[in-house]
This record gives C-alpha cells, structure tokens and sequence, in this order.
C-alpha cells in the first residue's frame, strides 16, 4: 500500500493567540507508515476573547450590529430589518433630511491592522439614491464614498482603505466609532455587513467629505 508522504509546510498553530510562539506542530511535520507517532490530546482553548476579537473588525453582521456596539440614529434617520440576501439578513436606513447614523462603543486598537492592506467593508443594497453626497467616518474621519456606491436598486460592496482615515487624522489606537454614515434626504440603504478585512490590494482613497 501507498505511504503517506505530506509533510506540514507551515507551524500549526496549538491556540487562537498571535504572533505564534509555541507550535502545535512545527513546519516538516508528517506521519507515515515507515514512522509512526502517536498524537495525545490536544489543547481546544482558543486561548483569545472570540467575541472581543471579532467586534473589533466585525461591527454589523447580516443585519445585526454586534456588541459592544450601539446603534445611534439621527432624528431624520429611521431604521428596520429587510431581506437582502436571506431573511432578514440587513438593516435598512431611511433619511428623511440630512442625517446620519453611527455606532459608538469603547475604543478599540486597530493599529495592527494598518500594515496589510486592511480596508472597512461595506456589504449594501441601496435601494433608492437620495440627495446630496454620502460620507462614510472611520474614528471621526469623514470621507466621501458618493461615487463608490452601486446603482439605485443594485446591491454592491464598498472598501475604503484604513490608511485613508489614518492619512486624515484617526487615532487607531482608540477608535470608539468605527462607522458613521451619514447621507440626505431620499437615501435609502440596506447594509449586511460593516467589516474591517484584509485585501492585499491597492485601493485608491475616496476623497474627504466636505
């Protein structure tokens, strides 16, 4: 019969934490039947905060805005569950004059995330246009995403850079609003997701709002 010959070309990692200083297994690691080995229990603590890790880059997931994260709506602004791409999987906004909503929280330090092409996603349907220019904050920072947005009635997906906020002046060691969007009268918008993710792309930065 046929040997097993794969051999780990990376450390597996024993736990959630980073950077990895004690591997589970090192790189080269392999069983066959020539050599084998017998593997004893193994550690299934993440070792990490799951929920503290995922809301410092995860902010409103299929419709829903995580905690620590609290929902504010300007007085113009209301809001309401639809269905985007599942059942009641997005958050619907309606401006009825100049306004925004934001999500506030404790701060949080996103500076790691400032070296690998990370970017603030948007996942939305915008399901009527409105009036005026549309701005997306990031710590404070306001930046015009107008022309990043998909046609009325199209859904879409907006990725601005974390450098861009950080070029304007956001403390990424402290930011206590990841996300303030703000819009006119007659915008209507369905957001699934509001996300902080890895691209490994160059993405120019949308201008700052005025």
């Amino acid at each position: 019969k046929r040997d097993f010959t794969g051999t780990l070309s990376f450390d597996w990692p024993q736990d959630a934490r980073a950077p990895m200083i004690d591997p589970l297994f090192k790189v080269g690691h392999g069983l066959s039947y020539a050599k084998p080995a017998k593997v004893g229990p193994v550690n299934e603590d993440p070792r990490v905060d799951i929920g503290t890790a995922l809301s410092e880059t995860t902010y409103i997931r299929a419709g829903r805005v995580l905690e620590p994260w609290r929902l504010g709506l300007d007085s113009v602004v209301t809001t309401r569950t639809v269905d985007v791409s599942a059942q009641e999987d997005g958050r619907q906004f309606t401006w009825d004059g100049k306004g925004a909503f934001a999500l506030d929280g404790p701060p949080i330090d996103v500076q790691r995330q400032m070296g690998g092409g990370y970017v603030l996603r948007l996942d939305l349907r915008l399901d009527a246009r409105g009036n005026g220019p549309v701005s997306a904050s990031f710590g404070g920072v306001a930046l015009d995403i107008s022309t990043l947005l998909p046609a009325a009635g199209a859904t879409g997906m907006v990725r601005i850079p974390l450098t861009c906020f950080a070029t304007h002046g956001a403390q990424m060691a402290a930011i206590g609003q990841p996300l303030r969007l703000g819009a006119d009268k007659g915008m209507v918008m369905s957001i699934r997701n509001a996300v902080i993710e890895g691209v490994g792309e160059a993405i120019p930065c949308p201008p700052l709002s005025k």
